[in-house]
């Protein structure tokens, strides 16, 4: 369909030069990134954020104040039902987790339990998004306080699917975060979830 592609076109970098300038970017899209406005300029707005990182914006001092301000709106895209949205919207943590790395933790924190919500929806295009954006995300930043999200839902969450999924998320934080002093001090929550999946009565 026509409106798949719009999200795969690469952005140009935008530059902003002072942080009034940058504050009034973050404004103008926090405007945008209503319900009420239509799909393709909130898809524009994710993008604008995009060109805007691209071009140095993650260098002033006040970027990352105004990105929490930007975890509601951003958020109400995630629970979009069209899915060229919900992928755009995850295509941009995926590029500010890879830009910021530790910096978007807090930001991470709070968009991971909604993107637990998605990975089990039966639209393929916005499970598949959610789960590479989760993937992403933990392989950017250790996200800390996730964990025993992470560890909950994958032994007590009713859907089989996202049970599987915390599985697998569980794992990547162990590959990718082995040194961490939050893993050395997770052994207890690690065991206690092998003891508890390996019981499950899902294959998987």
């Amino acid at each position: 369909t026509g409106d798949t592609d719009i999200t795969e076109k690469p952005v140009e970098p935008v530059r902003v030069h002072s942080e009034k300038e940058l504050l009034r970017e973050f404004e103008k899209i926090a405007a945008t990134l209503v319900p009420e406005k239509d799909w393709s300029v909130r898809i524009a707005a994710m993008q604008r954020i995009e060109a805007l990182v691209y071009g140095g914006a993650i260098d002033y001092p006040s970027f990352l104040t105004l990105l929490k301000q930007l975890i509601p709106p951003l958020s109400t895209q995630l629970a979009d039902r069209r899915s060229t949205i919900v992928k755009q919207a995850c295509h941009l943590l995926n590029v500010l987790s890879k830009e910021l790395l530790g910096d978007f933790e807090p930001c991470a924190e709070q968009f991971i339990p909604m993107l637990f919500k998605l990975v089990v929806i039966t639209v393929l295009v916005i499970a598949e998004s959610s789960d590479t954006c989760i993937k992403t995300i933990l392989r950017n930043c250790k996200v800390a306080r996730i964990l025993p999200r992470v560890a909950d839902t994958a032994k007590n969450d009713r859907s089989a699917i996202l049970r599987a999924r915390c599985c697998e998320y569980a794992l990547l934080i162990l590959e990718y975060w082995a040194d961490a002093p939050e893993i050395q001090r997770s052994a207890d929550l690690y065991e206690d979830l092998i003891k508890c999946c390996v019981a499950d009565a899902m294959s998987e």
